[in-house]
């Protein structure tokens, strides 16, 4: 199907011992390599000697320059931790030689003292316990004394910065040419931008029948925004295939370019974890609570609402009788998921909009002459907490308007103004009795107002005027039915009583 392709870059340019192949620039001056059998690789970019020549740069001048990227793979002259100091410490020559031969291909001196290469008897003899030096994230140097800027500073000289950023006698007008796809080391800023990979494939593009398998790096800090832009600028340039990967978006990647200690990361991040925990409202060890009785189709029941200062529910009890274990394991169940989402700021209405109109067994007429008929439990729960707990045109949403009207006018419906702390302010503060008369008839339900004659143009338009006393509850929808000839219809679901 194709006459030409470029195969994958960076395993062919380790395969051909050079750094790159052209297209795909190097992924940093030092990485790592993960290894199929298990351990790393280090890999150096071998042109940066070549190229601080080409650019002018003295013999000293660019052994400098390479000690700093890579450092100089020994602990004989290191600041702080080095073989005099180790020697106090109690570690002795044959040691300290082992540990030399490991130093030129680590990520960080602490991986070189550890069991394997000291011996677990030189480790107990310093009074470090089995259980500590078998711990992942064992360091002996920490365990020993010696401090993390101390460590870090011994690191750099042996290990290297692995960038040339900051590097002695490196002009700043010369720091793109050693651009790599990543930030170079634990220091490095620098590194291409995602777009000067695409341009270079869409330079290529012309010239290849197929397509290129180069990695597109960006930064781990890269958003979804900015990969849509680079998908629309390689439709843009015609490229034929775009292989975007982000630095660290896997647990474990074959090239890693530095060696950041997972546990500072950690609490770097801590706060702003912090703001993303979920807090958790508790209820004070004594609460004020309402405890509800039903009966759906001769299935009766409890309901108990526990509530916070202010008078909103906090915490949800059912207590069914005929349930078995089965069922009562069930609605404690949901009890129990109910209160949660409450305490964890989960809006009323939102749970009440998930239980209403929910149909299932037991089903049927009710005690309570709000809620006439309920399709199932859930959905006499969803109604009962909306008369209870929602302001008065959130409730309508979930039951007729008229039995909404006469539940808030009989006072059988919670009215939320009366129980916050404000009011509950109010009353502390009410010292005499005239005070406290004037707090509680601006806080109490005011009475229903008398039933006035419907006048003539209004009598088509008002349903109550065709409701009368022994309207039955629709058997659909549980809405009050109003006259319809000598039968009833439902205005909230069409339903009628056997008139057409």
């Amino acid at each position: 199907a194709q006459v030409s392709v470029i195969a994958p870059t960076g395993t062919i340019g380790l395969v051909m011992d050079c750094d790159t192949t052209g297209v795909e620039p190097d992924f940093a001056l030092v990485k790592f390599k993960k290894l199929a059998g298990g351990g790393y690789m280090k890999i150096i970019n071998q042109s940066v000697p070549v190229a601080l020549k080409k650019l002018g740069y003295k013999k000293e001048q660019i052994s400098d320059v390479t000690n700093y990227i890579i450092g100089h793979s020994s602990l004989v002259d290191s600041p702080f931790v080095n073989w005099k100091s180790l020697k106090e410490k109690g570690l002795n020559e044959e040691k300290l030689i082992a540990v030399e031969k490991t130093l030129g291909n680590l990520f960080s001196i602490d991986m070189a003292f550890n069991k394997y290469s000291l011996g677990e008897e030189l480790l107990e003899s310093m009074g470090i316990k089995k259980e500590t030096y078998d711990a992942p994230d064992f360091s002996l140097l920490k365990e020993i004394g010696f401090s993390p800027e101390e460590i870090e500073a011994a690191n750099e000289y042996v290990c290297g910065t692995m960038t040339i950023e900051g590097a002695p006698h490196v002009k700043e007008e010369h720091l793109p040419i050693f651009d790599c796809a990543n930030k170079c080391g634990n220091k490095g800023k620098r590194f291409i931008h995602p777009t000067g990979h695409i341009k270079m494939l869409g330079a290529v593009q012309p010239f290849v029948s197929g397509s290129i398998s180069k990695t597109i790096n960006m930064p781990n800090e890269a958003t979804v925004e900015e990969v849509k832009e680079a998908y629309q600028l390689s439709w843009k340039l015609a490229l034929k295939a775009n292989a975007i990967y982000r630095d660290g978006s896997k647990l474990s990647q074959p090239l890693n370019t530095s060696n950041k200690d997972k546990k500072k990361e950690k609490e770097e991040m801590s706060e702003v974890e912090i703001t993303k925990k979920p807090l958790r409202r508790r209820l004070p060890n004594e609460r004020q609570s309402i405890t509800h009785k039903f009966s759906i189709a001769g299935h009766e029941g409890y309901f108990t609402v526990g509530l916070y200062e202010d008078g909103t529910p906090g915490e949800f009890f059912i207590k069914m009788s005929k349930e078995g274990s089965t069922l009562s394991g069930i609605m404690d169940s949901l009890a129990l998921s109910i209160s949660l989402n409450l305490q964890y700021g989960v809006p009323l209405e939102v749970l009440i909009s998930k239980f209403t109109h929910a149909r299932f067994e037991p089903a049927g007429m009710t005690i309570n002459k709000e809620i006439p008929i309920a399709k199932s439990l859930m959905d006499y729960i969803g109604r009962w907490l909306a008369i209870k707990f929602l302001p008065k045109e959130a409730a309508k949403k979930y039951h007729n308007g008229d039995l909404i009207d006469r539940a808030y006018n009989e006072g059988t419906m919670a009215r939320r103004q009366q129980l916050t702390l404000t009011n509950l302010r109010l009353k502390e503060e009410a010292t005499d009795e005239k005070k406290l008369i004037e707090v509680l008839e601006k806080t109490k339900v005011k009475p229903a107002k008398k039933a006035v004659a419907v006048g003539a143009e209004n009598l088509f338009t008002t349903p109550t005027a065709f409701q009368t006393e022994d309207a039955p509850m629709c058997h659909n929808c549980g809405s009050c039915m109003i006259r319809n000839g000598s039968c009833y219809k439902c205005l909230d679901c069409g339903e009628t009583s056997g008139c057409s």
